[in-house]
Order: C-alpha cells, then sequence, then structure tokens
C-alpha cells in the first residue's frame, strides 16, 4: 500500500458511455470474449440490450444506479464522450478528484499515453495481447479490445427504425433522470 492509498477513503471514477455507442463496443465485444455468448445477428443483441438480457443485466439500471451517487463526494462520474472531446480537462477532474497534486508536465504525459493509439499497442491496457490472451478469455482471431473509440459509430450499425425505437426506450428509462449523452 502507498501512502497515497492510506491517505484517500475508497474512490469510484465511473466513465459511462452513451448507450448507442456502448450497445455496438458491447457487441463486438462478445465476438472476441470466449467466456460469453456470442450474437447470432446485431437485431438480436440490440434487443437483449435493451431488454437486459446480456450478462452485465440492464445498462439502464448501472449507469442509473451510479448517477444517482454523482454527488457523492468518493464518486467521480464521467462521460466517455467528454474525454474523447477534452481529454486534458477529465485528466484533470480525475487528478483533483483522487488529490493529487501533479504538474502540467505529469497531466500532458497522461494525456498522451491516453490516446486511442496508445492504448491500444500498449499490452498492459490492451487484453487482447496481454495475459487475458494467454488465459484464453480472448480470441485475438475475432477482432480488438481497441476497436474503434469514436463517438458516434452507431450510425453503422443501427437502422432508422432501430435508432427511433433505441431513442423512445432511452428517453422512457433516462429522461427523468436529467442525465443525458452525446450521440455525436
Amino acid at each position: 500500500m502507498t501512502s497515497l492509498s492510506l491517505r484517500i477513503p475508497n474512490q469510484v471514477i465511473y466513465v459511462a458511455r452513451n448507450p448507442k455507442d456502448l450497445a455496438v463496443s458491447y457487441y463486438h465485444f462478445h465476438f472476441l470474449c470466449t467466456t460469453i455468448k456470442t450474437p447470432t445477428s446485431w437485431e438480436q443483441f440490440l434487443q437483449e440490450f435493451v431488454s437486459g438480457e446480456v450478462c452485465t443485466g440492464p445498462w439502464h439500471n448501472h449507469v442509473l444506479g451510479w448517477w444517482e451517487q454523482k454527488d457523492n463526494p468518493n464518486v467521480l462520474f464521467l462521460k466517455y464522450e467528454d474525454l474523447q472531446k477534452n481529454t486534458r480537462k477529465q485528466v484533470e477532474k480525475v487528478a483533483e478528484f483522487l488529490q493529487w497534486p501533479v504538474t502540467p508536465e505529469v497531466i500532458d504525459k497522461v494525456v498522451e499515453q491516453s490516446t486511442f493509439q496508445n492504448m491500444a499497442t500498449n499490452p498492459n491496457t490492451n487484453k487482447v495481447s496481454g495475459k487475458e490472451a494467454k488465459a484464453g478469455i480472448f480470441d485475438s482471431s475475432k477482432g480488438t479490445f481497441f476497436r474503434k473509440g469514436v463517438v458516434g459509430d452507431w450510425k453503422s450499425h443501427f437502422s432508422d427504425e432501430q435508432s427511433q425505437w433505441f431513442d423512445n426506450f432511452y428517453q422512457e428509462k433516462l429522461g427523468p433522470t436529467g442525465l443525458h449523452f452525446d450521440f455525436e
């Protein structure tokens, strides 16, 4: 244990992603991971994702549980889309939350190491080429852990009808909560 971990109470950094992009990412993850059922089609997977019939359960229950904790001083609720828009600002939020006194040079280094390209090529973060691959959890012949990392990729998977159907579901579950996501 470091002195830092002794000074700081248990803290959680929760990163939520817009549910359309998350559904697409999770769909592709199912092909990669050998321990979960491979979807037969995008349509079937989307139906299961919305109804919570995936191994993680209903997305909205999970994210809303953490959203309800957003004002808890031991929880930092971030959005993936904000990380993409302004990585530096979000890294500064994390440092402040963890009470880490860091220099601008350290922030620069974290921002650089957090790029999609660096994360995808780092064996410590790219689970397909690390110990998880050796353990047989991931089948690298079926894809990469870091696939695209962009906001808005859902448009290449959702039909107009699926998008409208999902928007209605999203509005029903999240509309009254004040939690909103950027989809582009």
